[in-house]
């Protein structure tokens, strides 16, 4: 199977128009479906290990955990990980990028996946969308 996947491009509208007028045919758009307390609490809780860039999660419920020898200093939260910076690309989110999900859907693309789910089922859902 050749091709490959755009990950947070477009995320404008207009940006999906140049996309298609320059010929690039998308085949499917997957939008993962996730209320705003639960992005704050997952992207929060965000770690990234200060040397590897590893990411890890120190929600009891978030994976990857970082191994229990690490030191908590070796990990960092990035700035954009606050709840207040969260809340702001939420904002600008619903704004710019959320127009897409009806873009998408008009023209028979759009996957939109319960991203409350495993990562199991999820990945399995997305594989059988590209396929068809």
């Amino acid at each position: 199977a050749a091709g490959y996947i755009l990950d947070g491009f477009p995320r404008t509208i207009p940006q999906a128009e140049a996309l298609e007028k320059s010929g690039v045919a998308i085949d499917r758009a997957i939008n993962f479906q996730i209320n705003d307390d639960l992005i704050i609490y997952r992207l929060s809780a965000r770690r990234i290990h200060r040397d590897t860039g590893e990411i890890f999660s120190i929600n009891p419920d978030g994976t990857p955990h970082p191994p229990p020898d690490m030191p908590a200093e070796e990990l960092v939260q990035r700035d954009d990980d606050q709840p207040d910076a969260i809340r702001h690309r939420l904002e600008v989110y619903r704004e710019l990028t959320e127009p897409l999900i009806d873009f998408y859907a008009k023209r028979n693309l759009l996957l939109s996946l319960d991203g409350t789910e495993p990562v199991e089922p999820l990945v399995e859902a997305i594989k059988a969308a590209l396929q068809d």
